[in-house]
């Protein structure tokens, strides 16, 4: 048995999980048809023809073949990722095709197993069980979207299967008296199928045998609309009849009328026998439950009694967060375990906390006691109950007496169990804790089927419903309802009142009319009684009121902080004079209020629900918001300036992390900065240089900085250092006209200005810029004026960079010796300093070893930088060094890991926008999709990259790229006419703006397209290049190596053996540039 199984799910929509974790979205629904056809006959293994005529039936089987091998290759890719051995799980010969029977589960088999097995079940309760489990597998019809001809039939075949076994689980609870959850179950299969008149039948009769006439007549009323117009017809006489017993029964009930609230309908009919369950005074639930699954578990795991585990559990959390609703769900499903009874109280309604014990005894129909305290009465009249458990309800206003009362039945009645909602903890010894958050929102990017699965949105989309019941979720409105789910955070009674706006406005309309989220409250008649309360304001201004007058005081303040604070920060804005003691002591308080959250990932944090900061921002005067706003304005100011003045690695890491975990803070900062004191902004917006260019906020950091520029007034070095970030994060940015403008202007300003060791890294930063766009003479020209500069000021043990960038420009003028000498000096200085950029000189290095043929030393260099970058956090170091592990991958024949690695590289790149690390990604997967002659794939790699570089000033971009067309053009036997324009574009920009790496690559792509007629002429080029590698002691890849030696072979046989070695010797007497020069010419000969 294997140690880790795929769990794969198809109902619903294809998912995959590995750890629990979803591991990979498939690019194409007939790659998921794939799988689900394997998964679903994994009884047997597939033959390769029968998928062909499944998947392409159409198509000629040659294509067909070459489909599914393409296919399977990517399969394999995503099943059996990096480090697992190849046909763990994707098996596969000439014939067939099969999934390892124990490589994973799926949904689809675990249901018919469960059902099947259900049928010879020992007992009617194990079977009920079984069915159960069956059913809550089924999440939605197999493969949405996907209508495929057998797919069509499967998902026909498994919606019957799923809609029978419903029927079946019903009748089974209504013969075992379990009438609510056999309405649950009934309600499923009438969504399953509407047009069913039986299903409805039996739904309607549940409800009048739980005496809920209205609501039977109410469906009843539902169905004849929906007969009349989907079928023109009627319900059949005997729902008819059943209809007219329902309408002369609320007759009867219709003068009896229940005043007192939270009083419960009655649970049985006349002529049902009274069971224990149906004494319970649990809630009907008339709303569908969303998420909370793990709660729900963790509540059933340990509420029970027969364990003793634990007997006291409390629902924290802030006001219309789901505690009372998860109670009553989670009540549902323990209520079996206690044969005494479970009973829920409210005490919302309830202001003197001296009835607390009355209050539970109404609810548990016990009558008071003559001569005795009510409370020991109850304990004398549960005594004899056995397992009881009491649902307390909102309790916070009635601490800390309803917390004493609690302590005295659970000492007094060992067999009783309780189950607390509160704002507020409890502070009893024993209780166990859960704090209830939010419910999950959306992520970017889900799909109509994630986003269903999303309880958030299920719960938003569930109500919007209950307002406009032609609602649907779809593409055109899918956007608009994830942002509003995120907006509200996913806090459910914000979800209930921003839905009811559904009536009057679709979700594009509430997004484009969100301001204040306090604003979005409903009437409280549109609330059925007693069901929710009436707005968030209302809820909040409970819990507000509950806090002594000086919290309430901070609770307000705190609004001041953006997205979260910690503890030395709340005191230093929010606290005049305190000490970090009081202030943690009252910001616990402040949490067992339910007012605040705690975040315990590292360093204990703080945050406030948007919506609750917003309400506490209201108590704030204006003149004590600009007082807080001025405090939190100077407190994150000098937390970005420590980072400039430690030379520590791990401080400045720390630091680095602190920032992004207050990067809202930090940027509300930046605002008042700017509002209050503009001149600062270009010292604040400098120092955040690093940060920007770590995370990649390149956009942002350039927006900032300008704005900082356009408001100060001197050219001091202020100006310059600020200037100098913003051409540094533009030239990261692939903006490079701004680049040179900005870092030239540097230049000369910090010369004007004396400051040398600025003018040392401006002149380097020139010199980048003229490596990205070719002209290697005039960066080595400014890399030597920085170096003499750094020497002038005695730092050039200190210029790390200077040498790191000389590395680079010899590797491409082709002196790879002297390339490894000054990226191995720079990388021994920067691991002295731990500096970040150590990493790219790690990942240089590598490339060189790479060229030199040291396979095993690149990948050690690589591994290094990539844990380097990973302690730095550096989003585009990262998605550098990717690239080259997956540039290493290929060259060594390892394709699967090499796409794995270079599209994770792609996805950081596109996070930050950079152009030149994008096309650089989609070469190199371009490259990899040639090797696994995946040509429509390299095509499209190739495109989209050829049309960033030429947005770009990149030059080193084009001939690369050029090259790799060419190579494209030639594997897929086009004629070489259409090969010759991509590669004279090459070598003319390559003989402009020399470049021996690319020139290698160019020439050698020459040599292997050259027509048979100039077969001499590519025995010079051949020539030329192997003098080029003696030199120099630059090694091909294997594949280029194997390339060379066939296509050399096939040529030589077609001429003497004289006449090829006198061309090939007069190659090897050309220099890389005059061969460069020579192939360009016999190119344009062909034109």
């Amino acid at each position: 048995m294997m140690n880790q199984a795929w769990r794969i799910e198809l109902l619903g929509g294809l998912r995959a999980y590995l750890d629990n974790k979803t591991h990979f979205r498939l690019p194409t629904r007939k790659m998921g048809a794939l799988l689900a056809y394997l998964i679903l006959h994994s009884s047997h293994s597939a033959p390769r023809e029968e998928l062909l005529a499944l998947l392409w039936p159409e198509e000629e089987p040659e294509v067909a073949k070459n489909r599914l091998r393409v296919m399977l290759t990517s399969l394999r890719y995503h099943l059996e990722p990096p480090g697992t051995k190849r046909g763990l799980i994707l098996q596969s010969n000439r014939l067939s095709v099969s999934l390892h029977p124990h490589a994973f589960t799926s949904d689809v088999l675990d249901m018919l197993y469960k059902i099947k097995w259900a049928d010879n079940a020992p007992n009617e309760q194990e079977c009920i069980a079984a069915l159960k489990e069956a059913v809550a597998l089924y999440k939605g019809e197999l493969l949405p979207g996907n209508e495929e001809e057998w797919v069509l039939a499967q998902r026909q075949y498994l919606s019957e299967v799923y809609y029978h076994t419903l029927r079946k689980l019903t009748t089974l609870l209504k013969q075992n008296r379990d009438f609510q959850q056999a309405i649950e179950y009934a309600q499923k299969a009438v969504y399953a199928e509407p047009l069913d008149e039986e299903a409805h039948y039996e739904l309607i009769q549940l409800y009048s045998l739980t005496a809920q006439p209205s609501t039977a007549l109410r469906h009843y009323q539902q169905l004849e609309a929906l007969f009349r117009q989907e079928l023109g017809a009627a319900p059949s006489p005997k729902v008819k009849a059943l209809a007219q017993q329902l309408q002369a029964q609320l007759g009867h009930l219709g003068n009896k009328k229940q005043t007192a609230q939270n009083v419960l309908p009655i649970l049985i009919a006349t002529e049902v026998p009274k069971s224990p369950q149906q004494r319970q005074s649990i809630p009907p639930r008339l709303t569908r439950f969303f998420g909370r699954e793990e709660e729900l578990e963790w509540i059933q795991q340990h509420l029970v009694p027969s364990s003793h585990q634990y007997r006291l559990i409390s629902l924290l959390g802030t006001g219309g967060i789901g505690k009372t609703r998860l109670a009553i769900e989670a009540a549902e499903r323990v209520q079996d375990c206690f044969g005494g009874g479970v009973w829920f109280i409210p005490f919302a309604s309830l202001s003197n906390s001296a009835l607390i014990g009355d209050e539970i005894m109404d609810a548990l129909d016990i009558s008071q006691g003559h001569h005795q305290e009510p409370l020991e009465h109850l304990i004398q009249a549960m005594e004899a109950k056995g397992d009881c458990l009491l649902i307390l309800d909102n309790i916070e206003h009635l601490l800390p007496e309803a917390a004493a009362t609690i302590q005295h039945l659970l000492e007094r009645l060992p067999h009783l169990c309780c189950l607390v909602t509160s704002r507020k903890r409890l502070g009893i010894r024993g209780d166990r804790e859960l704090w209830l958050k939010p419910l999950p929102t959306p992520s970017a990017n889900m799909g109509l089927n994630e986003l269903l699965q999303c309880p958030s949105v299920a719960l938003f989309i569930d109500r919007l419903q209950s307002h406009n019941r032609k609602f649907l979720l779809n593409e055109r409105n899918r956007n608009d309802v994830a942002w509003i789910c995120q907006w509200i955070e996913g806090h459910p009674l914000a979800i209930e009142l921003v839905s009811s706006h559904a009536q009057m406005l679709s979700p594009a309309q509430m997004r484009a009319q969100f301001t204040h989220r306090l604003n979005w409250t409903v009437d409280t008649s549109s609330l059925e009684k007693g069901d929710r309360q009436g707005s968030l304001q209302r809820v909040l201004d409970t819990s507000y009121h509950l806090l002594p007058i000086r919290l309430r005081k901070l609770f307000a303040s705190l609004s001041v902080f953006q997205g979260g604070w910690d503890a030395e920060a709340a005191c230093k804005v929010c606290f005049d004079g305190e000490s970090l003691l009081e202030t943690m002591q009252a910001l616990e308080t402040l949490r067992t209020n339910s007012l605040i959250e705690v975040e315990q990932e590292g360093e204990t944090r703080y945050r406030m629900l948007e919506v609750i900061r917003e309400y506490a921002a209201r108590y704030l005067r204006d003149e004590e918001r600009n007082r807080l706003c001025d405090l939190h304005y100077h407190f994150f100011f000098q937390k970005v300036l420590s980072g400039q003045q430690s030379e520590s690695e791990l401080h400045r890491r720390e630091w680095l992390s602190y920032l992004k975990t207050n990067d809202a803070n930090v940027r509300a900062a930046l605002d008042w900065c700017f509002a209050k004191e503009p001149q600062k902004g270009a010292i604040f917006a400098e120092a955040l240089t690093l940060y920007w260019m770590v995370r990649g906020a390149y956009k942002e950091g350039r927006s900032w900085l300008s704005k900082a520029l356009a408001c100060y007034p001197q050219r001091d070095l202020t100006y310059a250092k600020a200037l100098n970030g913003l051409g540094w994060l533009s030239f990261d940015a692939g903006d490079y006209a701004t680049a040179r403008t900005c870092l030239e202007e540097c230049c000369v300003l910090f010369e004007q200005l004396g400051n040398k060791a600025y003018l040392a890294s401006a002149l380097r930063q020139c010199a980048q810029l003229a490596w990205v766009n070719g002209d290697l003479t005039k960066a080595w020209m400014l890399l030597q004026q920085a170096w003499d500069v750094h020497g002038s000021i005695g730092t050039q043990d200190r210029a790390c960079g200077v040498l790191g960038m000389m590395g680079i420009v010899s590797l491409e003028r082709g002196d790879l010796q002297a390339a490894r000498t000054y990226l191995q000096q720079s990388a021994h200085k920067l691991r002295e300093l731990g500096d970040r950029v150590l990493g790219f000189a790690l990942g240089n290095l590598g490339i060189v070893e790479l060229y030199l043929g040291n396979y095993q030393e690149a990948a050690a260099l690589q591994q290094e930088a990539l844990e380097h970058f990973q302690k730095w956090e550096d989003v585009g170091g990262i998605a550098f060094i990717l690239l080259n592990l997956g540039r290493l991958a290929r060259l060594q024949q390892n394709c699967e890991d090499a796409h794995a690695l270079c599209q994770q590289s792609l996805t950081l790149a596109r996070q930050t926008q950079e152009t030149r690390a994008i096309a650089y990604a989609l070469h190199e997967l371009s490259a990899i999709a040639l090797e696994q002659a995946q040509m429509d794939a390299a095509q499209a790699y190739l495109e989209e990259a050829i049309q960033l570089a030429c947005r770009s000033e990149e030059r080193a971009l084009l001939p690369m790229l050029y090259t790799l067309k060419a190579k494209l053009l030639h594997s897929t036997k086009a004629e070489f006419t259409a090969v010759i324009p991509p590669l004279q574009e090459a070598l003319t920009l390559l003989t402009l703006a020399p470049n021996a790496i690319l020139l290698v690559e160019a020439l050698a792509t020459a040599a292997l397209c050259l027509p048979p007629h100039d077969d001499l002429e590519a025995a010079r080029l051949w020539g030329a290049l192997e003098h080029h590698q003696d030199t120099t002691g630059l090694v091909l890849d294997p594949t280029k190596q194997r390339a060379r030696s066939e296509n050399i072979t096939q040529r030589k046989r077609r001429h003497t053996e004289a006449d090829w070695e006198e061309c090939y010797a007069q190659g090897k007497e050309m220099a890389l540039l005059d061969a460069g020069h020579h192939a360009l010419k016999l190119l344009q000969s062909h034109d």
